[in-house]
């Protein structure tokens, strides 16, 4: 309600009591683990047995998915996304463009960096990454001209179309994910191929029987063959 028929409504006032509450139970636990497995996993791990026990899954997931010594492109995001709030928490209802104006070359520098570094050991990562990051972009640029142009039930239809495609996104990698260590993903490939290669080998086979009966022999005659058709 307050997103779609109020978007003048201030953070932090009554209208955002609940969403602030939910938003802080959620966000918050997963941001502190986070920050101290990143600050002082290594550190941590290597005082306790017992402590390593419980850090050393979550420092092996968020290192995972990451080239060897670009691990920090992680970290780097969460201060991007620290430094993109500070600086909407400064410039909110005073010059909301200029903050826009500081904000988009930041984001934009740092979209590229990361593409050109192609942090993720597979390719299909980084061009999700891409995508993520340019929905991320797109919504920055729309934001400069919907705010200028007082247009801010358009600037809610973009948002709202980009949240969509961002958790539709992540939604697929959940499923693929559940698909893959479950074993079905490998078993619908195997199928896929098999009704692939069957569909393919019946089209051969139509062409080939095509192929077969357009000889001469079926064709119909013309003038210059009727004359020995006829005796």
């Amino acid at each position: 309600q307050v997103w779609f028929k109020y978007p003048t409504v201030e953070y932090r006032t009554h209208g955002h009591l609940v969403l602030m509450i939910i938003t802080s139970l959620v966000v918050g636990p997963i941001l502190g683990v986070y920050m101290t497995v990143l600050l002082a996993g290594r550190p941590l791990m290597r005082i306790n047995y017992r402590i390593r026990e419980f850090i050393r899954p979550v420092y092996e997931a968020i290192h995972a998915p990451y080239k060897r010594n670009k691990e920090f492109f992680f970290v780097s995001r969460l201060l991007i996304v620290i430094l993109l709030y500070v600086i909407y928490t400064c410039f909110r209802g005073k010059d909301t463009l200029l903050g826009i104006a500081i904000a988009s070359p930041i984001l934009s520098v740092y979209i590229a960096i990361e593409c050109m570094a192609r942090p993720f050991k597979r390719m299909s990562l980084n061009i999700f990454n891409l995508c993520l990051l340019s929905v991320s972009a797109l919504i920055y640029g729309s934001s400069w001209y919907f705010i200028q142009s007082n247009h801010e039930d358009g600037l809610m239809i973009i948002i709202a179309i980009s949240n969509a495609v961002i958790i539709t996104s992540l939604l697929g990698v959940i499923i693929l994910h559940i698909l893959w260590v479950t074993g079905l993903l490998e078993k619908i490939k195997i199928k896929s191929r098999k009704c692939w290669f069957h569909c393919l080998t019946r089209q051969n086979q139509e062409e080939a029987a095509h192929v077969d009966m357009s000889g001469s022999f079926f064709e119909p005659y013309d003038k210059v063959r009727e004359p020995l058709l006829s005796y």
